[in-house]
């Protein structure tokens, strides 16, 4: 089973493999091994995620709860944590969703709804 990290890598098209490029800005990037993967822990890495789910989603973070929607149908929705760990939680959330249920619409995915 893969991690969560893992997850978002695959999302963002990064290769599952022992090195991973670290997004640094416009300095460019450097290998990272896998296990050091900071998806979870730093903002420089979750929000080309947020970014990206953005194409898909409306995502909402305020005070502390994260909602990511897809017309107007809430598919991901945190609350239980620091303002990181939730957009990381409902990001994963997503990405799940996503994975099960690309190709529909949300009208056609009966569990629309994760709460965590």
């Amino acid at each position: 089973m893969k991690t969560d990290n893992e997850l978002i890598a695959e999302f963002m098209g990064l290769p599952l493999t022992k090195m991973e490029p670290m997004f640094s800005g416009s300095r460019g990037m450097k290998m990272v091994p896998f296990q050091n993967w900071k998806y979870h822990s730093s903002w420089d890495w979750l929000m080309p995620v947020v970014e990206k789910i953005q194409f898909f989603a409306q995502v909402k973070i305020e005070n502390t709860q994260c909602i990511i929607s897809v017309n107007g149908d809430c598919v991901a929705l945190v609350h239980s944590g620091s303002n990181i760990e939730n957009v990381f939680r409902a990001c994963v959330e997503f990405i799940k969703w996503y994975n099960k249920y690309k190709g529909l619409t949300p009208n056609d995915s009966p569990d629309k709804t994760p709460h965590t």
